[in-house]
């Protein structure tokens, strides 16, 4: 489990679908793909939107993915939500995380800036100022480094902020920023649908 290896898996579904060319929005570890797809063939990837994602691991990234390859994730009803949508329940979850974060921690993982360089896709940079996994300086490193990028800072935002707004229990405080959260799939949405020209 990859970023690299499941960018050339998403283009190898793209061909069995005879799809030329796509836009695509990833979350986290989605993100990082989104990404790679980017750079691998630019030619076919028209917008991206990158939501919390990363290109390389900066500042305290690195030992938040080696916390998580070497402890135990705790139980959270995040991890309970997560656990239905996957055959193998709370255990593959933790198991995919694990997998997830060690495989950001190889040396194939981190994005050369001629990589960056290479997207010539739209790229809307979504990020928390919060984010616990990766900081602020990782989309602003981003940013820097894609030429047709946006950069979008969602304040008192964390790494969850805008995934979880429709499956959080409502007595529960997620890091979210309800006035983005209202405008958050219209925004995306937009994006995306812009006409390319």
């Amino acid at each position: 489990l990859s970023a690299p290896q499941v960018a050339a898996d998403m283009f190898a579904l793209l061909d069995a679908l005879k799809l030329e060319r796509v836009r695509i929005a990833g979350y986290s570890f989605g993100g990082h793909v989104a990404l790679r797809m980017g750079a691998m063939h630019p030619q076919r990837v028209e917008a991206i939107v990158v939501i919390g994602g990363a290109h390389r691991l900066i500042g305290s990234a690195k030992q938040y993915h080696e916390d998580a390859v070497r402890s135990e994730i705790p139980s959270d009803w995040w991890l309970s939500e997560v656990g239905t949508w996957h055959p193998g329940g709370e255990r593959q979850v933790r198991s995919r995380l694990r997998q997830g974060c060690a495989s950001a921690l190889e040396g194939s993982f981190a994005m050369a800036d001629s990589s960056l360089a290479a997207i010539t896709a739209r790229t809307l940079i979504v990020q928390g100022d919060r984010d616990e996994v990766f900081p602020l300086e990782t989309a602003l490193d981003m940013y820097r480094k894609i030429e047709r990028s946006q950069l979008w800072i969602i304040p008192k935002a964390d790494h969850s902020a805008v995934f979880w707004q429709d499956v959080v229990p409502r007595d529960v405080e997620y890091g979210g920023n309800a006035a983005a959260n209202k405008i958050f799939a219209e925004l995306v949405l937009a994006f995306l649908e812009q006409k390319t020209r």
